[in-house]
């Protein structure tokens, strides 16, 4: 099995475990971890939230040979790598400062015809019912309050993305 680990530098350069750690906790940019498995697409999941530390939970809890964990700090990197990877599944936290809200990006990417198909799962804090509510208004297929049960959210993650419709080619 082979990691590799890159940041958006312009020339998609590789760096090593120990950088892309760094570089994961750092603000600037998004960590995209792949690992290699032959020719057999991978399922991509994109990781939106503002704490490096949910972020890296998030992606220790889903790593899997079968996953393609893609990761971003706030609202206009979530639209950038959303837009450009087309990820099947889409874990978004609703508070990002500095940033679009989840609810604004779910909303842009269900209304764009490119990206409308990515299932989305607001992952979040924000938990009482008008949340929820303004989440599903929003365009999210799911929603998770934080804090959640890693086994449930491995379980969801899988039930989404066993559907054939949601493999990346």
């Amino acid at each position: 099995m082979v990691n590799q680990f890159s940041l958006p530098t312009g020339n998609n350069q590789e760096i090593s475990q120990t950088q892309a750690g760094r570089a994961a906790s750092g603000r600037h940019g998004y960590l995209k971890v792949t690992r290699a498995m032959g020719k057999r697409s991978m399922k991509k999941i994109l990781i939106v939230d503002d704490q490096s530390e949910v972020r890296e939970l998030v992606s220790v809890t889903l790593e899997d040979e079968t996953y393609e964990i893609l990761t971003a700090a706030n609202g206009f990197e979530a639209l950038e790598v959303a837009r450009r990877e087309l990820p099947a599944l889409m874990l978004l936290d609703v508070m990002m400062p500095r940033s679009p809200t989840g609810f604004e990006i779910c909303q842009r990417l269900k209304s764009d015809t490119h990206t409308r198909d990515i299932y989305i799962i607001m992952l979040t804090s924000q938990g009482h019912e008008h949340d929820k509510r303004a989440g599903f208004e929003a365009g999210a297929d799911d929603y998770f309050v934080k804090p959640f049960s890693p086994l449930e959210l491995m379980q969801k993650v899988d039930e989404v993305l066993s559907s054939p419709a949601n493999w990346q080619e």
